[in-house]
């Protein structure tokens, strides 16, 4: 009798272990201030010269980077000093849309170089001989009347000639003071000269740039 009660006592202790290592064993669960979280990005909503929500029909492009405004207008008030505004917004923590193309700089880049030549149209500042070129529902800029965003666009580019050739080294007109220019910038996007016609300009496009013309 002694040794079953014996038996019954080392089993229930026994027991009473296993349940205890049991419960240590759990997880803790982790609390809420130690999980990582992702920071959300931030897209751009207001004009960064009138601070009025944006239009996504006008913006201009600066070094890869796509700037949206309310209306027409400003975006030439924006390229009086771009870096200024464009830090003002990143200061914010806003993340400014990529211009279409520039996470493709080395492609583009060599389509460019390949062009012969490469000329642009006097009347609507696209590529001529391309699909974009005096497209006739294309919408104009309201500052050079140019088709809005094509590379000739608010680049005060002398047509009177015509057409233009650009340079296939340096994206600038061919023969003009910025082409070439040594001491010029270089776009971190494309590689080609800061701010020039061909700076940046999507794949589309400058695949146009090969097309004898």
């Amino acid at each position: 009798m002694k040794t079953s009660l014996k038996i019954v006592s080392m089993m229930i202790i026994a027991g009473l272990i296993v349940t205890g290592c049991g419960k240590e064993d759990k997880k803790k669960p982790v609390p809420e201030n130690t999980k990582k979280n992702t920071p959300a990005v931030k897209s751009q909503t207001l004009c960064p010269i009138m601070k009025s929500p944006i239009s996504t029909e006008n913006f201009a492009d600066h070094d890869g980077k796509r700037i949206f405004f309310c209306c027409p207008g400003c975006d030439e008030t924006f390229q009086k000093d771009p870096a200024k505004y464009i830090k003002e917004m990143e200061d914010a923590g806003i993340t400014l849309a990529k211009t279409p193309g520039s996470a493709l700089g080395d492609q583009v880049r060599s389509v460019v170089l390949t062009a012969s030549p490469t000329l642009l149209c006097g009347k609507c500042g696209q590529v001529k001989g391309s699909d974009s070129c005096c497209k006739p529902d294309a919408k104009k800029c309201d500052s050079c009347n140019l088709a809005k965003g094509s590379p000739a666009c608010c680049k005060g580019i002398d047509f009177t000639k015509g057409t233009v050739e650009l340079c296939a080294k340096c994206g600038q007109v061919k023969g003009t003071d910025k082409c070439c220019d040594p001491g010029a910038k270089k776009c971190d996007g494309c590689n080609l000269a800061k701010g020039s016609p061909a700076c940046c300009k999507d794949i589309k496009t400058v695949q146009s740039l090969v097309k004898d013309n």
